[in-house]
């Protein structure tokens, strides 16, 4: 039984968003290209469950192929959210959406069972209910994202550490393939150590 896979899919939009935003020419993300990133990084073609929650709007044709593309293409089980209700801020004055508490329910319902859980998201929110899985339920968790999208906090709590609770894989070497940008060339090889700070243009 491979480990199991929960992807918060706004956090990848975001990211995509991101790059834009510094000037990159960005790909639509290539959700294929990250599922084999995934499979190479952890060895494995077997995520069980494998788990997608994304954020759509419900009637728009186009988001109706996304989510049956996961599902039917890539084996997701894919849980969709109403756009609207994916904002943190309900008034919308700040467009940052994740899907976290999604993954934290995730996490519960899957401690007993299913001992390895690899998570792809840079909500900061998700890091203590993920401490617990490890320390208090004795599984163990995988964080794996660009490591030039997160945030400061994620340093200053020790992810990068030899001695985290959370292991971190850093799918940077990934993104020429999952965005057309190639980040590693971009640093000379050398990833960034102070998340979205060190990001050089």
């Amino acid at each position: 039984m491979g480990p199991s896979l929960a992807v918060d899919a706004t956090s990848i939009f975001a990211f995509g968003q991101f790059l834009e935003a510094q000037r990159f020419t960005v790909q639509n993300p290539n959700y294929e290209k990250l599922d084999e990133a995934l499979q190479t990084c952890f060895s494995t073609t077997a995520f069980d469950p494998k788990l997608a929650f994304v954020a759509v709007s419900l009637e728009h044709e186009g988001q109706k192929k996304f989510s049956s593309f996961l599902q039917h293409h890539l084996g997701y089980i894919v849980d969709a959210t109403d756009y609207r209700d994916a904002f943190i801020l309900p008034d919308r004055t700040s467009q940052y959406q994740r899907l976290s508490t999604r993954i934290t329910y995730v996490a519960g319902m899957l401690a007993a069972k299913r001992p390895h859980l690899v998570v792809v998201t840079d909500g900061f929110d998700v890091y203590y209910p993920l401490c617990d899985f490890v320390r208090i339920r004795g599984g163990k968790v995988s964080l794996a994202f660009f490591r030039s999208g997160l945030e400061a906090r994620w340093q200053r709590v020790g992810l990068f550490d030899e001695d985290s609770p959370i292991t971190f894989v850093d799918l940077d070497p990934y993104a020429k393939s999952i965005f057309g940008v190639d980040l590693v060339s971009l640093r000379g090889g050398v990833a960034p150590k102070t998340g979205l700070a060190s990001l050089r243009i």
